[in-house]
């Protein structure tokens, strides 16, 4: 992923009281760049969400209460969830969500916005519980048209259906590549 140049930045998000940031928009170039995204934990609890922009300072996009434990673009919005118990559409600094406990885990499926937490994998802009589990869901990844989960229950779900598919405790998850695969394979590991 290449980063936004400094350059092509003049303004990203709107002026929000919250976060006390000017408005700021991106030149369509970079935007079709595309561009990094990353949250940090300042004061030991409040966090932070920033823009890398290559050769230059970072652009902070929000702020949070808490820690961000996820970040997912989806339909052309930035999203984050955390220890704050919302889901938030973040340049907008708009509560989408409102959830029981901590968001650990977003992703963006086949059209939807997905977030897990304490028990319970939903759609979140439609704030439906399409899973429940017996702990902390940590990761949701979508996968050859498939959604999946995993969490501290020791298992790896294929969410939409509950069909089991690994027993382990699991802290993450993502989708590779073909290639990525083959060599593994080849490698013999």
């Amino acid at each position: 992923m290449k980063p936004v140049p400094r350059e092509l930045v003049e303004h990203l998000i709107p002026k929000n009281s919250d976060t006390g940031l000017k408005p700021r928009r991106v030149d369509e170039e970079a935007n079709m760049s595309g561009g990094l995204v990353y949250a940090t934990v300042e004061n030991e609890c409040a966090a932070k969400i920033y823009l890398y922009v290559e050769d230059g300072e970072d652009i902070q996009l929000a702020k949070r209460s808490d820690w961000v434990y996820a970040l997912c673009s989806h339909n052309g919005k930035l999203y984050d969830g955390g220890s704050y118990d919302k889901v938030y559409e973040t340049l907008e600094n708009k509560v989408v969500a409102k959830r029981s406990g901590w968001v650990e885990a977003l992703c963006s499926h086949n059209g939807k916005l997905y977030d897990g937490g304490y028990n319970k994998v939903y759609e979140t802009l439609e704030n439906k519980v399409v899973a429940k589990r017996s702990g902390w869901v940590k990761a949701l990844c979508s996968h050859n048209g498939k959604l999946y989960d995993g969490g501290s229950y020791d298992k790896v779900y294929e969410t939409l259906s509950s069909k089991l598919l690994v027993e382990k405790y699991i802290t993450a998850m993502c989708s590779v590549d073909k290639e990525i695969v083959s060599k593994i394979l080849e490698a013999g590991k």
